[in-house]
């Protein structure tokens, strides 16, 4: 069994209490947007993307789903591929830095919130979501792939773009 790091066991703990992570070191040259300083981010902010895959996809985990998995401040180390998922929690990640890409791409979620992050690029082709995406005051490097989803909630993209944005047929619902 993979030994557990603080950083893991901060997260998990902050899951079954329902509470925020908020991993800032209250240096505002550290802290600041933009998140790009996130690439020199050591380990005590870090987290791999295959943990993060787990605790949000992961049923037979004790965390109770209505406790969202918000961050921030957090480097995440390698992609966050989460395509064909269905992720059981709501999530938030603010501030954070990815050092690869987010993908979505057929996966069945409620809401989740990217905010003042930078990121490699962004793709959500055919998600199914019943609550809110935002993905906003983030830098994305490459692309933004937003094509055949289904967003229930609100959607907002703005940002800082140093890439194509390629948004295709997006439905959106509202409750009536």
């Amino acid at each position: 069994m993979p030994q557990v790091t603080s950083i893991q066991q901060i997260i998990e703990d902050s899951l079954l209490r329902g509470n925020r992570c908020y991993f800032l070191t209250h240096d505002e040259a550290n802290d600041s947007f933009p998140a790009i300083k996130g690439e020199q981010w050591d380990d005590t902010r870090s987290i791999d993307a295959e943990l993060l895959e787990t605790l949000l996809t992961d049923k037979n985990l004790p965390y109770k789903p209505e406790h969202p998995l918000s961050l921030r401040g957090m480097r995440i180390k390698g992609d966050l591929d989460l395509s064909r998922k269905c992720l059981v929690r709501e999530v938030f990640f603010i501030d954070c830095h990815f050092d690869g890409s987010v993908v979505l791409d057929k996966a069945s979620l409620s809401t989740l919130e990217i905010i003042n992050c930078s990121l490699q690029s962004f793709s959500a082709n055919g998600v199914l979501m019943d609550g809110d995406l935002m993905l906003t005051g983030s830098e994305v490097k490459e692309y933004i792939q937003l094509s055949k989803s289904k967003i229930e909630g609100n959607d907002s993209i703005r940002g800082w773009w140093q890439c194509m944005a390629v948004i295709g047929r997006v439905r959106q619902s509202t409750a009536e």
